[in-house]
């Protein structure tokens, strides 16, 4: 059974991306030789620019010629057909039609160009026409230099192409889940639907209810013809069989070198592609009744606020950069009394955008009403915060808009978490990235980034200052009671600076570094910075809070090294499920990269969960591992987050080798009731790891923590983890936790205690890799 297809996350194949850039540009920057010749460098840049210019507008004045002599409801029918349809056991055919926002740009020039031919396109002409349009979407160089003085080619070129291609791409990948959709859509707009009824004749509900009602009926008809086709096909299939009928076709087929099958496939979408028009085109009238809506005043209402007209809109529509109708409006009104939406999944997804343009009066005049949908937002983004980090933090180490002063005046901060040793602060931004911005206006990309990223680390930044600098720092919940107050212990609390973002800001929130260039975080000192509804998932598939903490520090410390680089938070979130870490791989020549792209392939697995039913993502981790972590998390030691971040920093293989060997002592001690150790020290990590046997607690804790220490000093390691197992507790896997983490410092007693007791056993090795 055909179902219209769900837009993805995965991202879009552009021939270039901000990833694919930024590595050029670092290779040839970095490998330059010793004659490079930087402005000849700039000139076949300025090359490559302009003849992307010159073939977009050929390319662009060829569709618009083509498409003035056909008509163009069946064209946009039919190739709407085709994104959606493709051949039995072929799922990728015409990929490039979702991948790209082919479909958006084309009705565009439709809707520019207006209806004024009746005549239906050949196979060819639609051939051609898709054939220009991925050729058109291989010249991305215009994108990056617009915008900036040609001769200035730097980091900020990168940063464009990311404004760029947000906007591009969020026409066909809309960052969001339904189940997500919803629950925006009901709690932000659905607050106003007082105001949208007055203004437009309809709810939010009712939009959305509309929407899935043509979707539904678009699917409907779809099954119904493509069956109707397959068994025509079946039926010509039999004739083919015939030995009267079927001789001279068969004779044909054979003169023309063309199989039995291939002429099957081949009459099967002829059939698929005739009167295409019957499954998009619909009347107020016929729709009604066919999906038995009662409320048609409503429906009627919902029609005329999201059409729009071919050759009433899109008047300088020249690029997809430009305000496209479609976006807004997905309706086309034909002749007065016919509707046709040639891409059905905006009615559902575009719903955001489209209440949020029924605003825009208000946001003209600044109005009340405009005033009331920014404080929602904010609240909904606050309580939603509130809600997700509330999956893997107790709620009571939680606090949610405290105040406090600080320099003589009281300041608010979103979320407060204290958790073990950390505290996570958390400020939220429900602001719009603006239009101009996307299209990579610099002035106001800055300036929007600024508001959205920079101004919260900044306040977050304000919060921690103010603790760090008082003996006590106290924060009031609105009626001015205390509710918390922090002592702060200098080199013994982890601050974590957090920044979720209800607007989707994909990679220029993933690589906060490149934002110097537009004289932003001039502290070289980043948060992280997350789309709320990526947030969402990350917190409901990250299994505990200190597996949550070790993917934050990971997070920014690969931030700050500036080596991986992905589109999306997302698309991070799903290496580490995978890989557990952010060491970067080594090449098949044995050489390590200093530029490590992640594709937009990585978050296939959220799709196929979320759209498609498909196992729910997990983390890959050893079991017995994740008993340990429990055991921390249960028993509290002191500095149980560093002490489980230790351990998760090992990768697969090593954490493999001490499970294995740690169930290997508890076994042998069980069996001759000794104690028993081993000890193991990973170099590249600086940290090495002993664990410990024995019948009964007694004595366990100190022997723990001598020898490790001894073994820390001996080796001169950073840092070192010691587990003990009391194995006449078998409740526990685990029963002791110890963990030494400070620079290696010369000390003459120890030097004394290493000449006695040489702490080197049999067993102990030493992995440099």
């Amino acid at each position: 059974m055909a179902r219209l297809r769900s837009p993805k996350f995965r991202k879009a194949k552009l021939h270039i991306s901000p990833e694919r850039y930024m590595k050029w540009r670092r290779v040839n920057m970095m490998n330059k030789p010793k004659n490079f010749d930087e402005k000849e460098w700039k000139k076949k840049l300025e090359e490559a620019h302009d003849l992307a210019l010159y073939k977009k507008e050929e390319i662009k004045q060829e569709l618009e010629s083509l498409i003035k002599g056909i008509d163009p409801v069946e064209l946009l029918s039919q190739i709407s057909l085709l994104s959606q349809f493709f051949p039995e056991g072929k799922p990728e055919s015409n990929q490039d039609l979702r991948d790209k926002p082919i479909l958006h740009f084309l009705t565009g020039l439709c809707l520019k160009n207006g209806n004024n031919s009746n005549i239906h396109p050949d196979n060819q002409e639609i051939g051609k026409i898709i054939e220009l349009l991925d050729e058109y979407f291989y010249y991305p160089q215009d994108l990056i230099f617009q915008s900036v003085k040609k001769e200035q080619v730097s980091e900020i070129d990168g940063l464009i192409l990311s404004a760029r291609l947000q906007k591009i791409i969020s026409q066909i990948n809309p960052n969001v889940y339904p189940f997500q959709l919803e629950d925006l859509l009901k709690n932000v707009f659905g607050k106003l639907d007082n105001y949208f009824i007055k203004k437009v004749g309809f709810s939010v509900a009712d939009a959305l209810y509309f929407g899935q009602k043509i979707v539904k009926r678009y699917e409907r008809l779809l099954n119904k013809h493509l069956g109707e086709a397959r068994e025509a096909r079946e039926r010509a299939r039999q004739e083919l069989k015939d030995p009267i009928k079927g001789s001279q076709l068969r004779e044909t087929l054979r003169k023309k070198n063309v199989t039995e099958e291939e002429f099957m496939e081949s009459y099967l979408g002829f059939l698929v592609f005739t009167l295409t028009q019957e499954i998009f085109v619909f009347t107020i009238d016929e729709f009604c009744k066919d999906e038995e809506i009662k409320e048609t005043e409503k429906f009627e209402n919902y029609l005329k606020a999201l059409s729009c007209k071919f050759g009433e809109v899109n008047k300088d529509f020249n690029s997809p950069l430009d305000e496209n109708a479609i976006i807004t409006k997905p309706i086309i009104n034909i002749d007065g009394n016919k509707y046709f939406s040639p891409i059905p999944q905006n009615l559902i997804y575009n719903l955001p955008l489209i209440f949020e343009s029924f605003l825009e009066e208000e946001k003209q005049r600044q109005t009340k009403i405009w005033q009331n949908y920014q404080n929602i937002k904010s609240k909904y983004t606050e309580d939603k915060i509130y809600e997700y980090f509330s999956r893997l933090f107790p709620k009571q180490s939680i606090f949610k808009n405290l105040r406090y002063n600080y320099q003589d005046q009281e300041f608010e901060v979103d979320v407060l978490i204290l958790y073990d040793n950390k505290i996570f602060i958390i400020e939220s931004k429900a602001g719009a990235f603006t239009e101009p911005a996307k299209r990579g206006a610099i002035k106001r990309l800055k300036a929007d980034l600024k508001k959205l990223i920079e101004d919260a680390y900044q306040q977050g930044r304000r919060v921690r200052d103010y603790i760090k600098s008082s003996k006590t720092a106290v924060f009031k919940d609105k009626n001015g009671k205390e509710v918390l107050d922090i002592k702060f212990k200098p080199n013994k609390i982890d601050f974590f600076l957090i920044n979720v973002t209800l607007e989707p800001l994909m990679s220029l929130a993933t690589g906060l570094k490149r934002l110097q260039s537009l004289g932003l975080f001039e502290k070289n000192e980043y948060p992280w910075s997350v789309n709320l509804f990526e947030l969402d998932l990350i917190t409901r598939h990250i299994p505990s809070p200190t597996i949550f903490i070790h993917y934050l520090e990971k997070r920014l410390s690969a931030q700050d090294e500036n080596i991986f680089h992905a589109f999306d938070e997302l698309t991070f979130f799903a290496w580490y499920l995978e890989k557990g870490n952010f060491y970067v791989p080594i090449t098949d020549k044995g050489e390590t990269p200093n530029f490590v792209s992640l594709d937009g392939s990585w978050v296939a697995m959220f799709d196929d969960h979320y759209l498609y039913g498909k196992d729910t993502p997990q983390l890959k981790i050893e079991p017995d591992l994740v008993k340990i972590i429990r055991i921390l998390e249960v028993l509290h030691p002191v500095g149980y987050s560093n002490i489980a971040s230790a351990l998760l920093d090992f990768d697969h293989q090593a954490r493999g080798l001490i499970l294995k060997n740690m169930n290997e002592l508890i076994n042998k001690t069980k069996k001759d009731r000794k104690k028993h150790d081993f000890t193991v020290l990973y170099k590249e990590i600086d940290t090495g790891f002993t664990f410990m046997t024995q019948c009964g607690r007694e004595g366990l804790r100190e022997r723990l923590g001598s020898y490790c220490a001894m073994k820390k000093y001996q080796t001169k390691t950073r840092r070192w983890i010691g587990i003990g197992r009391d194995v006449l507790d078998d409740e526990w896997f685990v029963n002791e936790f110890l963990y030494l983490d400070f620079p290696w410092k010369s000390d003459p007693r120890m030097d004394e205690l290493l000449k006695t007791y040489p702490f080197k056993r049999k067993g102990e090795t030493c992995v440099d890799d």
